[in-house]
């Protein structure tokens, strides 16, 4: 784990950057947070997002921590229908 995740001076920055791009994110987008994560606070980072996307398609895992086993296949058919 990096230094700038471990510092709250460096999340913040993170997080302000995040927000600065979300303002003009022009693109379909598909994100997928595991609910039982013990390195970062999914719930919160799945409803801020739905918040600033309202056309996303956020879904939290309920039997997932910080990586999705088994979650894959959820995806492909979000970037199948993105294809041009």
């Amino acid at each position: 784990m990096t230094a700038v995740y471990r510092s709250a001076a460096g999340a913040a920055a993170v997080r302000e950057r995040y927000d600065a791009l979300l303002d003009r994110w022009p693109v379909p987008s598909e994100r997928r947070f595991g609910a039982h994560d013990v390195l970062l606070d999914q719930r919160d980072a799945a409803a801020k997002l739905r918040e600033a996307l309202p056309g996303a398609d956020v879904r939290l895992a309920g039997d997932a921590g910080h990586f999705l086993p088994g979650w894959a296949g959820s995806v492909v058919p979000f970037l199948e229908g993105a294809r041009p």
